[in-house]
């Protein structure tokens, strides 16, 4: 074994000791400092991004969920089914939907057949309001809204049963009108992984770095096929194209 091989920092099951000329596995040597860098740049991270946060479990403001669908997802049941699961005191789901043959309408009302408990409805509209025909789904669906507080979801996200009591809570902060979620992306296949590398490693960080340095003045927009959640009070949120375009952007 090389003498400058510290054995402190690597397994003993990852040493290639044999004798002879054969070169040590450079890649099991290596592990060891590796996954300890990785943790200090995790501690890095942590220290210099994240945020303390708390849940009022008493603030919980009635929200309706905004939810424009245009074909199927895939998992596109259980997709929409978790926001029908959430721990959450009062809420409302709109599903948008522009085509009437469109085949996420059985979906649709096989959920609201499943969660009947749920407050959901369908809207059906072929209105267009510009050359955004998602935000022409999203503002035909917000005529029906019964709350002030509106959620943005995309059809393709998942989430967990305590999302929207967690999501809510920086609205308690009365000069807050837009929340933005960050997202993880689930893969299928090695091409949605190498979109998924991209969005790890370039575009989540870069949202970080950009918030450190000036804050979040912006919200992430739809970027096919991840998520548009943002939250705003509909008092300054109209139908008209102007204002959706510049929300969603």
């Amino acid at each position: 074994m090389p003498a400058s091989i510290d054995r402190r920092f690597i397994p003993e099951s990852n040493l290639a000791v044999e004798s002879g000329t054969r070169s040590p596995d450079y890649d099991l040597l290596l592990e060891p400092i590796r996954d300890r860098l990785l943790r200090l740049c995790d501690l890095c991270c942590d220290r210099v991004f994240a945020r303390p946060t708390t849940v009022d479990a008493h603030f919980h403001p009635p929200v309706t969920i905004l939810k424009p669908i245009c074909g199927l997802d895939s998992d596109a049941y259980e997709n929409l089914a978790s926001f029908c699961r959430q721990e959450y005191l009062t809420y409302q789901i709109i599903f948008g939907v522009q085509d009437f043959s469109d085949p996420s309408i059985e979906v649709v009302r096989q959920i609201i057949h499943d969660f009947p408990e749920v407050d959901i409805q369908l809207v059906i509209s072929d209105r267009v309001i510009g050359t955004n025909l998602k935000v022409s789904n999203l503002a035909n669906a917000a005529v029906e809204a019964k709350y002030d507080i509106l959620l943005l979801a995309d059809s393709d996200i998942q989430v967990q049963p305590d999302y929207l009591q967690q999501v809510v809570q920086p609205l308690k902060d009365a000069v807050v009108g837009v929340v933005t979620c960050m997202y993880r992306s689930q893969t299928q296949g090695w091409v949605s992984a190498f979109e998924a590398i991209g969005i790890s490693t370039e575009f989540l960080p870069s949202v970080l770095v950009a918030r450190k340095l000036e804050g979040m003045a912006f919200a992430m927009g739809p970027r096919s096929p991840f998520a548009s959640r943002c939250w705003m009070r509909s008092a300054d949120f109209q139908p008209s194209p102007a204002t959706w375009e510049m929300t969603l952007s």
